[in-house]
């Protein structure tokens, strides 16, 4: 506890690594956007691109800890301090999408998120606790 009574949440690190090839985005530079959310928050799966990208330009939510580009080829690494009763949810925001533009990690923070992209969507991910 902190002075006065208030509680101060754990506070995990989790490394973030993204991985895109040269042609991911069709070579175009193009934005990631990181949210941490309550768990109760965080399904997404109704959520929209277009409803995310109003995230993305207009940034009032506190939830969005991280937007920054993405340079197709070469990878991304960011350090992110990630509050032990929040979940991340990670954005893509590619020209022309495909299916996977999103990626929610449930559970605890993990200690790293390795993404690999593809052209315009995210292939694979993996958690490491």
């Amino acid at each position: 506890m902190a002075s006065g009574g208030v509680s101060v949440p754990h506070v995990t690190p989790t490394n973030l690594i993204v991985q895109s090839a040269s042609q991911t985005n069709s070579g175009n530079v193009f934005r990631m956007m990181v949210r941490s959310v309550p768990e109760k928050v965080a399904d997404t799966t109704t959520e929209t691109y277009e409803e995310a990208a109003r995230m993305l330009a207009n940034p009032r939510d506190d939830a969005v800890v991280l937007a920054q580009p993405i340079f197709p080829g070469r990878p991304t690494l960011v350090h992110l301090a990630q509050p032990a009763d929040k979940r991340l949810i990670l954005y893509f925001f590619f020209t022309n999408p495909g299916d996977y533009w999103r990626v929610q990690i449930a559970g605890a923070p993990p200690a790293e998120v390795s993404i690999e992209l593809g052209e315009n969507q995210v292939e694979r991910y993996r958690v490491r606790r």
